[in-house]
């Protein structure tokens, strides 16, 4: 993120498109493709000598781009233009290469991917298939990072006055064609996040629902308080769920029956999942009132 070798090349792009010069445009891509090629290998490197590992938190939020990943990425190339155009802003570019971070998105393809492709090979199919989606959600967020921050780059440009000049006739139509195409991708990539924001606000809205269902369930039916809701699978219709609850009591094996029981009808009567599994981790306290010795 401190790094950022590629914010150059991307803003370059923008430049090059701006100014419909087609050797700078060729250049500046092949510096990004050089680039993101180094970055995921390194990554995949990095990724076969923690094979063992489960995927940090870093990892796991840049494999699902959203909405506000395309808005944080639009500042940037903007803010950063601007910043290379006069020299007393030059001193934001840094902040400007940490907030769009370029270099995780592509280390996480890495890592993801191979973790995809030893599981296929080791007969883990199902875990491959979920690691390359992971992988493909963070390609998308570079992809995301790369056309925003180039085309929010190349208004800027424009708006200061760069700009070929009327005489160069081949350059004003590279520069008619190039910005068509990058305001196509980016029509196109909002598209693509519109849906996947819809989705995963939808998953935090069901993700909410089980919650709060879950948590008031227990407290009346146990008198126990939840510490969390651990979504082990959800697909389908089937949903499977690790439960640690804190309890002053024991709480007897035919009660945690009775509480799945009713969880099942209320999460299908929510629309949430019909098949309910749940494992339940209680936790014994004390609960102590400093004004009422215990007895």
């Amino acid at each position: 993120m401190l790094v950022a070798p590629l914010m150059s090349p991307i803003i370059g792009t923008g430049l090059a498109i701006v100014l419909g010069d087609a050797r700078f445009l060729r250049l500046a891509l092949g510096a990004v493709n050089r680039g993101v090629l180094l970055a995921i290998l390194v990554g995949m490197f990095t990724g076969l000598t923690a094979l063992s590992r489960p995927f940090s938190d870093e990892i796991l939020a840049r494999t699902q781009p959203n909405l506000y990943d395309l808005a944080i990425a639009l500042f940037s190339g903007a803010a950063a233009a601007y910043a290379l155009s006069f020299s007393q802003a030059a001193g934001a570019l840094p902040g400007v290469a940490i907030a769009a971070a370029l270099v995780p998105p592509l280390a996480t393809v890495g890592i993801t991917l191979v973790a995809g492709l030893v599981a296929l090979f080791s007969g883990q199919t199902a875990d491959g298939w979920e690691y390359l989606e992971d992988s493909l959600g963070a390609l998308l967020l570079f992809t995301t990072n790369f056309i925003a921050i180039s085309t929010a780059a190349s208004f800027v440009f424009f708006i200061l006055g760069f700009r070929p000049t009327p005489s160069k006739k081949a350059r004003r139509e590279v520069q008619r064609r190039s910005s068509a195409l990058a305001l196509s991708l980016l029509l196109v990539v909002t598209a693509i996040l519109g849906i996947t924001s819809y989705l995963l606000a939808r998953e935090t809205t069901i993700d909410g629902r089980i919650y709060t269902i879950t948590e008031t369930q227990i407290e009346e039916s146990l008198g126990a308080r939840l510490a969390n809701v651990d979504i082990l699978e959800r697909k389908d219709d089937h949903l499977k769920l690790g439960l640690p609850v804190f309890s002053p009591r024991v709480i007897p094996h035919y009660q945690v029956v009775e509480l799945r029981e009713q969880l099942a009808e209320q999460f299908e009567a929510a629309g949430i999942a019909s098949d309910l599994a749940l494992t339940m981790s209680v936790i014994r306290v004390t609960e102590l009132d400093p004004l009422v010795p215990p007895t």
